[in-house]
C-alpha cells in the first residue's frame, strides 16, 4: 500500500451549475447525490459562519458597554 495522497478539488459556481475541477484536467458538473451533498454542506457552512459572526458581534457590543 502506498502513502497518503492529497487531492485538491475546486468548485466553481456557474450559470449552468456547479463545476467540479480536479487535477489532470478532470472537469464535471455536479449531479444527483453529489450535488445534493454539496448544497447541504454549503448551507451548513454558511449557517456556522453566520452564527460565529453574529456571536462575535454580540460579544464586541457587550464588551463596548462595559
Amino acid at each position: 500500500m502506498g502513502g497518503r495522497q492529497e487531492l485538491t478539488t475546486r468548485y466553481e459556481v456557474q450559470p449552468k451549475g456547479i463545476l467540479k475541477i480536479q487535477p489532470n484536467y478532470r472537469y464535471s458538473y455536479l449531479e444527483g447525490d453529489e450535488l445534493q451533498n454539496f448544497v447541504l454542506a454549503t448551507k451548513e457552512y454558511y449557517e456556522r459562519v453566520f452564527s460565529a459572526i453574529m456571536l462575535a458581534r454580540s460579544a464586541n457590543r457587550s464588551a463596548a458597554l462595559i
